[in-house]
């Protein structure tokens, strides 16, 4: 049996997408290099847990800096590179994942 995998880090002020696709992840990425999106690329970062077809990519620069969800670089290409990744065939859905924290729980 197949030990199972570390969930992904997310960090809040980064942005990762979720796609859902039948596609190999570097495709994925190198589809999105080669569409009209010259300021953004993908960088893989892993599964959703242990589903097939489901992974989490973060949006980087093409220097390589994380992009952040407040900055101006996501805020003038945001809708547009995710547009681009569901247009890529082979690609079933594609949406921004949401940084959400966890409650702490109150101990008695």
């Amino acid at each position: 049996m197949a030990s199972p995998s570390k969930p992904v880090a997310i960090l809040p002020d980064h942005t990762y997408i979720h796609v859902s696709s039948n596609l190999a992840p570097d495709a994925i990425s190198a589809a999105l290099e080669s569409s009209e999106q010259p300021d953004v690329k993908l960088e893989y970062r892993g599964p959703v847990g242990e589903l097939e077809g489901e992974y989490i990519f973060e949006v980087a620069s093409k220097a390589g800096e994380p992009v952040k969800r407040s900055g101006d670089l996501w805020s003038a290409h945001g809708d547009a590179v995710v547009h681009s990744v569901r247009a890529v065939p082979g690609v079933g859905g594609a949406e921004v994942l949401e940084a959400k924290r966890r409650p702490k729980r109150d101990e008695f």
